[in-house]
């Protein structure tokens, strides 16, 4: 849902309605979050969320999900497979 979403709000970005596209933002965020708590090790999911908060100006927000983003795929993935 929320790349549906996120395509949606392009297209009203697209056609000159940024209040709309906003609207689906925020909505396809909500749903990059769901999907987040399924699965918190799949990176596009991050890079996505990152993006929204990116284009809303949350930027300390961004930041601190790359570096969650890190720490799943970086420590936790060595932790569970081990040195590779």
């Amino acid at each position: 849902m929320g790349l549906l979403d996120s395509k949606r709000a392009e297209l009203y970005a697209q056609y000159g309605d940024p209040k709309k596209a906003q609207e689906y933002y925020a909505e396809a965020y909500v749903n990059f979050q769901k999907y987040h708590y399924l699965d918190p090790v799949f990176p596009p999911n991050y890079e996505r969320m990152v993006q929204i908060l990116a284009m809303q100006n949350k930027f300390e927000e961004a930041v601190a999900l790359l570096k969650k983003s890190i720490y799943y795929n970086d420590v936790v993935a060595k932790t569970i497979l081990g040195p590779v």
